[in-house]
């Protein structure tokens, strides 16, 4: 048995330990890129998301108001006052959705197209926009008063949550 004798450690044709480079710290990674990107966005738009989402909706509270007017009425039949609150009503709720502009200066069969194509899902009867207008510039009105909060409350609650 012929063992070869080991050559010295010294005497091995190896090279010796190179290292590495160091890792740099500049450029970043495109994934650092992209998180900084993020967060530049998200610290402009949430302050708006917020906002927009403490935003009390024109639709609930068109309901609660109208809640009030229906209370009204229920406590003192002034048919009057009825068809003058729900007149203002209806008149700030198309200020909320549209430019003063488009409905300020609407009337009649006009405005009630305007409401109803505010709120296309339950539109409004016929005559109402008429009962109410007139009904406001009479002494004593006759009106249905029932069917009046009835067709109002209904097309309340089928108005879009936002603006349009």
């Amino acid at each position: 048995m012929n063992n070869p004798v080991p050559a010295p450690v010294n005497q091995l044709p190896l090279r010796d330990i190179h290292l590495p480079d160091a890792v740099s710290g500049w450029p970043p990674a495109p994934g650092w890129w992209l998180l900084l990107l993020l967060l530049i966005v998200l610290a402009i738009l949430l302050p708006r998301l917020i906002r927009y989402l403490k935003q009390p909706k024109p639709n609930k509270l068109a309901m609660a108001e109208f809640s009030q007017i229906k209370k009204q009425f229920l406590q003192q039949q002034n048919h009057l006052q009825l068809a003058r609150d729900i007149s203002a009503l209806f008149r700030r709720i198309g200020l909320t959705y549209y430019s003063r502009e488009q409905v300020a200066s609407l009337t009649g069969e006009e405005w009630q197209q305007q409401l109803n194509e505010l709120n296309p899902q339950q539109p409004l009867a016929d005559n109402l926009i008429d009962t109410i207008s007139m009904a406001a510039y009479q002494p004593d009105p006759e009106l249905d008063a029932q069917n009046l909060l009835n067709s109002c409350e209904q097309w309340l609650k089928s108005l879009p949550r936002r603006q349009a």
